[in-house]
């Protein structure tokens, strides 16, 4: 005769038997009572201990990984690209934030992941010698585990260049046989930041907002500011990219991340040393073969555009129409009106640059508009022969 069961036992010997689909979403965990979070967590073979809190927590960091763990070792071809090109420079730096700080590449690696194989099946690396600061800091050093004989017998930038631009062509990739799309990682993180979009660009609408947002050092910065210092326009294809990060947390809805944590996200861990260049370059490589692997596109989401002197007005007279707008209504905090580095053009350093970096959509990448050169300095001439004049501003 069958033995009766409670209505509770019957529930726990559910849950004790829940396979892993059966865990709840996310959003729904701090809706869960203790002892219902201490069966989810004693199902997957997970510590019970601790406050509610800490349950909660314990529980989501256990969901989040499970969403990065794939069952299947097949992928599917990235459709847009043959091969990534993984980039990350290392700079001069020194202590603290100085803005006026003149950052200059001093390490130049590239990682080639060829998207049907997920093989690395090549690499660059050159050490630069600095000009502006020829002798490194002992922070720099310390950090980068660069030394000083590295940049001292290491060529200069320029020829590092030429250097990269064979090395491109030697792999067919200047050639337009293989598609391929340079990927770097870009910091991410929460700044009020002036932003414009490529629908609002050329009606000049601008909007100040607080929000996390992904700061591109490799191109958007450091490179850029590099070709700056000698005077030289940017190579067309160095001025869009994928960045991993911006990537990483769209499709994963973080709101930050970094390397390590993408790494431990994917049940990876950081190979070399950190700060090394070409060590971070082949971690991130690594990523963006687990990511592949998983499905995710790659395609690119960022570009850099051409500022001018229009555009800088407009932007200043936007800002200060929203600054008399805000201040009829709301009292206005010195965090809020202060204007950025990237805001004020007579800042010192290299945060003013002539080039500012903007989101590329799927619909942008796939009209290819990342490509219709809008960043091209020919097209910039007409606005260079309107005189400044910035007497109402």
């Amino acid at each position: 005769m069958a033995q009766d069961v409670s209505m509770p036992e019957l529930l726990s010997n559910m849950l004790k038997s829940a396979r892993l689909e059966h865990f709840p979403e996310m959003n729904h965990v701090n809706s869960l009572k203790k002892e219902e979070l201490r069966e989810y967590l004693r199902n997957a073979g997970l510590c019970t201990l601790g406050t509610k809190q800490t349950l909660c927590h314990r529980l989501r960091s256990f969901l989040k990984k499970r969403t990065f763990k794939t069952d299947s070792k097949s992928f599917i071809r990235d459709k847009y690209f043959d091969y990534l090109c993984v980039v990350d420079f290392e700079c001069t730096c020194e202590p603290g934030d100085n803005l006026t700080y003149n950052h200059e590449i001093i390490e130049f690696p590239m990682v080639l992941l060829k998207t049907t194989t997920l093989e690395i099946v090549d690499e660059f690396h050159s050490y630069c010698k600095p000009v502006i600061n020829p002798v490194l800091s002992d922070f720099c050093k310390n950090l980068t585990g660069i030394t000083q004989e590295n940049v001292d017998n290491a060529p200069e930038f320029p020829e590092v260049l030429e250097r990269v631009e064979k090395w491109l062509i030697d792999h067919d990739l200047q050639t337009h046989k293989y598609g391929y799309a340079f990927v770097t990682d870009g910091i991410r993180e929460s700044k009020a930041d002036l932003s414009y979009t490529i629908e609002t660009l050329d009606a000049f609408v601008f909007k100040r907002s607080k929000m996390f947002i992904s700061r591109p050092w490799d191109f958007g910065r450091f490179f850029q500011a590099q070709l700056q210092n000698l005077q030289k326009s940017i190579p067309h294809h160095f001025r869009y990219w994928i960045n991993i990060r911006r990537l990483f947390c769209q499709h994963f809805n973080l709101k930050k991340t970094n390397l390590k944590q993408m790494l431990g996200l994917l049940d990876m861990q950081f190979k070399g040393r950190e700060h090394c260049g070409l060590d971070d370059a082949r971690n991130v490589a690594r990523v963006a073969s687990a990511l592949i692997e998983k499905g995710l596109e790659f395609r690119i989401n960022e570009m850099m555009l051409r500022r001018n002197r229009l555009k800088i007005r407009a932007a200043k007279r936007e800002r200060k129409n929203a600054v008399k707008e805000r201040s009829s209504n709301i009292s206005i905090t010195e965090e809020d009106s202060a204007p950025t580095a990237d805001e004020n053009p007579k800042h010192g350093g290299q945060f003013f640059l002539p080039y500012k970096v903007l989101g590329v959509t799927k619909a942008e990448f796939l009209m290819n508009v990342y490509e219709q050169c809008l960043t091209c300095d020919e097209e910039e001439k007409e606005y260079n022969n309107v005189q400044d004049d910035d007497s109402d501003v």
